[in-house]
């Protein structure tokens, strides 16, 4: 990618990495005089293709406040975080964890609420009254 970037084109990184690897990767862009921008996001296909959704952002102030206009079009919220490139990365773990944790929850309701009651159970439920 580097080779092929015009010079002062930034680098806007949706990806969600670790904090410690977006600050490695912002130090290492940041001494060849590559403006780099940690920009996570909180949305599906569905958003994406609507411009919805939630956007985390830090980076040089400068560069994340040209970049502002841009990032805004394509969602619907954007967070700035400061300049701290690690600090978007973990929020965005620690978000998709509580999604995932949620999932889980609602799954484990659901196999307790609908899980098949053996025949014995019924009977016994039956003469419980």
């Amino acid at each position: 990618l580097l080779p092929a970037l015009a010079e002062g084109v930034p680098i806007v990184d949706h990806t969600p990495v670790s904090p410690a690897g977006a600050r490695d990767r912002a130090q290492r862009l940041g001494a060849m005089g590559v403006g780099f921008v940690a920009c996570p996001v909180f949305m599906g296909p569905a958003n994406a293709r609507a411009a919805t959704g939630r956007m985390l952002c830090a980076g040089p102030t400068p560069l994340v406040q040209s970049l502002l206009p841009a990032l805004r079009e394509m969602t619907g919220e954007v967070q700035v975080l400061g300049e701290d490139h690690g600090a978007p990365c973990a929020l965005k773990l620690v978000g998709n964890a509580m999604i995932i944790g949620n999932h889980f929850l609602w799954l484990l309701l659901a196999s307790v609420l609908w899980a098949p009651v053996s025949a014995d159970e019924q009977h016994a439920r039956a003469h419980i009254g």
